[in-house]
């Protein structure tokens, strides 16, 4: 998007097409028809207050390899949502300790979690660490959001101006500006 200068989304890959959720076949079935994405998802709140930023998402293995390329996502201002599959928990918290420690979070509005898969299951995963450190750096942190590699795999468009609009019940609420 930054040197591209087009528009581009994070989606389902055609091989995983098949095996979409309904929700996230209709909404596939939509952007390709008319363009038309929701511009609302749920999540679970966990740590932070509202934020708003861009949306920047990746597979958080690709994010860490590209840190010190040019191809490294401008982190500072952002809504930062990650995904992941096939990495054991102990990976995942190396890479996440690793994109913190490089500074390249610093000014990071909020972490936001897809799908983690691991073995083919679903992963449950928040390090206690991470917490501590989204309310040292002052970012927001949300998990559960649609997007991954598992049958609910919804499209974001990466690059749109997002908010992260936490509820008290222990929700929130991604908002894109469509």
């Amino acid at each position: 998007t930054r040197r591209g200068g087009i528009a581009t989304y994070h989606g389902p890959v055609l091989k995983s097409v098949p095996s979409l959720d309904p929700t996230s076949l209709a909404t596939l079935r939509a952007w390709l028809i008319s363009g038309a994405l929701p511009d609302r998802y749920a999540l679970e709140h966990v740590a932070g207050d509202s934020r708003e930023g861009r949306l920047v998402v990746g597979n958080l293995a690709t994010l860490c390899s590209a840190i010190g390329t040019p191809w490294m996502p401008t982190l500072p201002g952002a809504l930062l949502v990650i995904e992941e599959i096939n990495e054991a928990p102990y990976r995942l918290d190396r890479m996440l300790q690793h994109l913190l420690q490089s500074g390249l979070m610093d000014g990071l509005q909020g972490l936001l979690f897809g799908e983690l898969r691991f073995d083919g299951e679903p992963l449950d995963f928040m390090p206690t660490w991470l917490r501590d450190a989204a309310r040292a750096k002052g970012f927001s942190l949300a998990r559960g959001l649609p997007v991954g590699h598992g049958p609910s795999n919804t499209i974001l468009p990466i690059g749109a101006r997002a908010r992260l609009a936490v509820r008290g019940d222990g929700a929130a609420d991604l908002q894109v500006d469509l």
